[in-house]
Parts: C-alpha cells; structure tokens; sequence
C-alpha cells in the first residue's frame, strides 16, 4: 500500500468453539496439595457458526510492518 489505497475489510464469522478442559495425571502430594496437567480441548459448533473455518480465506495485514514502511517513509 502506497497510502493513497483503503484497505478493504469485511466482516466473517462468529466461528464457535466449545472447549473441553481434563485435569490428566491428578497427584496428592504429601504437603497437602494436589498437581495436574491441565489439557485444553477445542470443538468446532458448525450449528452455531456462521462459515466454515477450513473453507473460509482470513488475511490480516501486518500492521507493525505497515507502520514501520510509513515511519521509513517520512525520513
């Protein structure tokens, strides 16, 4: 982008995920306390989606790169 061009946007989703947290490799210590792997699980709910994110083109412009070219420019 040059500066003279807007950028186009539009708007996709909800995408929706129920997540699933197990608590594997629970352990009673001896002081009293209680360690475990937490493992995190997501689902994706078509039903209540709106897009299918496997079919669906997300590009997001790299906003740190853009403002770095815009700060070279002005030297």
């Amino acid at each position: 982008m040059r500066g003279e061009e807007r950028l186009r946007v539009q708007e996709i989703g909800p995408y929706v995920y129920q997540e699933f947290l197990e608590h594997r490799n629970s352990t009673f210590n001896q002081n009293g306390t209680l360690s475990f792997v937490p493992v995190r699980r997501q689902v994706f709910v078509p039903e209540r989606s709106v897009g299918d994110p496997k079919q669906d083109r997300i590009m997001i412009p790299n906003i740190a790169l853009l403002a770095m070219e815009r700060s070279v420019q002005g030297l």
